[in-house]
């Protein structure tokens, strides 16, 4: 007599259904899992700093590298407008001249002369962007960007708190161009010698942290060619070695001013 199908096909009883169905997996007692879960925590707790401070570098050399062309691209133009082969011959350079001392400064001149080879949002008078850091800055009862290994900050050349005026690019990154008495450097890569006639230092990401030398300030040298070199490419001045050098692995002391030699040597990479 006929009898239908069940619904496992007519198999229930097979030898087939009763070795599937008794098979028995294995699984992960609780203890593996949290074990798991533990070794993760680890191999994370590693891995993401070191990927976000790797990446936070990447994001300081490539503001830096914008900030580099539009100093360059500055300096360059001033020269050719007003048809001079010396940048101290030129109104860009006269007008930081009259404006980075602490004498009588005419400020809106200052201003004028800036904004037209730059774009502004603000231009600061000798020490007053020291309003616009936090106190975590204050480093000797001034606020100043600090070294980038030791507890000092910069009370010399002083931008932030000292006699320089700040010019604030839309970006948001600073710029403090100083000039200087001239002074002859010698580049250590092709023994070639240049004229110094002042420094331009760098915030590239403003008054956000770290503030540190090396990290997201930089320092380059005027020329009177218009060129900007990095500070820490000359004999006198190396990123290679001394205290004013840019190897935190090698010395104790290092203030960082340096290292924009050092990232530029090594392909516009932060490796330190």
């Amino acid at each position: 007599m006929y009898k239908p199908l069940n619904h496992y096909g007519g198999c229930r009883n097979s030898l087939f259904f009763n070795k599937f169905f008794s098979l028995k997996y294995p699984s992960f007692t609780l203890s593996e899992v949290l074990i798991t879960l533990v070794v993760i925590g680890i191999i994370a707790a590693i891995t993401v700093p070191v990927l976000i401070n790797n990446y936070r570098k990447q994001q300081y050399v490539t503001q830096l590298k914008k900030n580099y062309s539009i100093v360059s691209d500055a300096f360059r133009l001033a020269m050719v407008k007003d048809g001079v082969t010396d940048f101290t011959d030129t109104e860009l350079y006269s007008v930081i001249g009259t404006y980075s001392s602490k004498g009588d400064n005419d400020y809106n001149k200052f201003k004028s002369g800036i904004n037209q080879y730059f774009n502004t949002v603000e231009v600061y008078a000798p020490g007053d962007i020291a309003d616009e850091f936090d106190d975590s800055l204050i480093c000797g009862g001034k606020k100043n960007y600090q070294y980038l290994k030791t507890s000092h900050c910069n009370n010399n050349l002083a931008p932030v708190s000292g006699g320089y005026p700040a010019v604030v690019l839309a970006d948001g990154s600073i710029i403090y161009p100083i000039i200087s008495m001239l002074q002859t450097f010698t580049k250590y890569s092709d023994y070639t010698k240049v004229d110094k006639c002042g420094y331009v230092e760098i915030d590239v990401n403003g008054v956000k942290g770290p503030n540190v030398y090396g990290r997201d300030v930089f320092t380059f040298v005027i020329t009177t060619s218009g060129v900007i070199f990095p500070r820490g490419m000359f004999l006198n001045d190396t990123w290679r070695q001394g205290i004013t050098s840019c190897r935190p692995e090698r010395y104790d002391y290092i203030d960082g001013q340096s290292c924009t030699a050092r990232i530029m040597d090594e392909g516009w990479k932060m490796t330190y």
